[in-house]
């Protein structure tokens, strides 16, 4: 190899960096958009949910209500006011309008699938009303899916959820379940709040969230303690099962007696702990003890990101729309080519620019091998 005299020319290193991104451009030209592998089901559940989102906001105007285009600007009405006589805790306005998107009931779908859960397996589902979109969406994965849901509702919500005393989510249940689409009912219900019991509300308002139970006729659940509460939701929930197996708890939202107190936030999605290491009393540490998976839906934000969803969207996203229906491609085999192909032409340019150095700059005698 012929010594150089100068270093690498800077048109050399043009010439380089326009194969480079060549190569580049090549890749980009060959991207196909792919479906997702589940993309049937995952547009299927998608539907369901905007049908039911549809449902629910033409019943919430002919009850009256009004939508507030500020904190709901796609105008959805599934995103309530800040307080209300029955507003039990804090809550996340942009979880909430992210939820709203009926595309996210194929996130719902994607985690009940990695869960393994199929046609007719048992699901105990606990939640309240603060994220009453995504409660939707999980009827809908769930139906999608074949899966049975055992439903237990506490009526309270927070901020931003299903939280004006005249249209709880029993309401919006109670709507879905008469058009059909979506024919789930809770089998019991209690107040929610503190200790699931109500604390922290008002007189008027524990009485609104009854009133909420008795008009759509829910069996009320009224511990004394959490404990309690759990007690009375297993029991519930192991009759309705009428001796099947539960093979999943899935919690939405930030229910006392599903969670319980403790003061370390559940990971949000499929939760891969022991049942020691779940808070006790609570409702997911009482069915992990029984063999069932843990799934929660409670930092919609976080599991957005996870599966790179858009995080309250506006404007609405069209059906079907997004990653998780359909993603670029490339050619992996080719980009391995192309990708092996610069390497070996920078090693080139660097050994020789090495060599340049080391006998021009460094007075280093020229490595064997190499002729003059």
């Amino acid at each position: 190899m012929k010594r150089r005299t100068d270093k690498v020319s800077q048109w050399e290193l043009i010439v380089l960096a326009l194969i480079a991104v060549g190569l580049f451009a090549i890749l980009v030209s060959l991207a196909r958009v792919a479906r997702a592998q589940d993309y049937e089901a995952r547009l299927q559940a998608a539907t369901l949910s905007q049908e039911a989102f549809q449902q629910i906001r033409t019943a919430r105007s002919q009850v009256g209500l009004a939508i507030d285009e500020i904190n709901d600007p796609n105008r959805t009405g599934l995103v309530g006011g800040q307080y209300s006589l029955i507003t039990v805790g804090r809550g996340d306005l942009g979880g909430a309008m992210t939820t709203t998107n009926p595309n996210f009931a194929a996130v719902v779908l994607a985690v009940l699938r990695k869960a393994k859960l199929g046609r007719n397996d048992v699901v105990a589902v606990g939640w309240n009303g603060s994220l009453p979109a995504l409660n939707v969406e999980v009827l809908a994965a769930c139906q999608v899916l074949g899966v049975k849901p055992i439903v237990i509702t506490s009526v309270g919500s927070g901020m931003w959820g299903a939280n004006d005393p005249r249209f709880t989510w029993l309401d919006m249940e109670a709507v879905l379940n008469r058009s059909g689409a979506l024919a789930v009912r809770s089998v019991a219900a209690s107040l929610g709040g503190e200790g699931d019991i109500g604390r922290g509300l008002s007189p008027a308002g524990r009485d609104w969230l009854g009133s909420a139970i008795a008009r759509n006729r829910v069996p009320l659940l009224a511990p004394q303690s959490l404990s309690e509460a759990v007690a009375q939701r297993m029991d519930a929930y192991q009759r309705a099962a009428q001796g099947r197996p539960i093979r999943a708890f899935i919690n939405v939202g930030n229910g006392a007696a599903n969670l319980g107190e403790s003061n370390k936030p559940l990971p949000t999605g499929l939760v891969d702990k022991r049942p020691a290491q779940l808070p006790n009393p609570s409702v997911v540490r009482a069915m992990a003890e029984q063999g069932a998976t843990i799934i929660n839906f409670s930092d919609i934000t976080r599991l957005a990101y996870r599966y790179r969803f858009p995080v309250a969207p506006l404007p609405m996203p069209a059906l079907a729309k997004g990653r998780m229906f359909a993603e670029k491609k490339y050619p992996v085999n080719l980009a391995v080519i192309f990708t092996v192909l610069i390497v070996v032409l920078l090693f080139g340019v660097i050994e020789i620019d090495v060599d340049y150095y080391a006998r021009r700059v460094l007075g280093m005698r020229p490595r064997d091998g190499m002729k003059g």
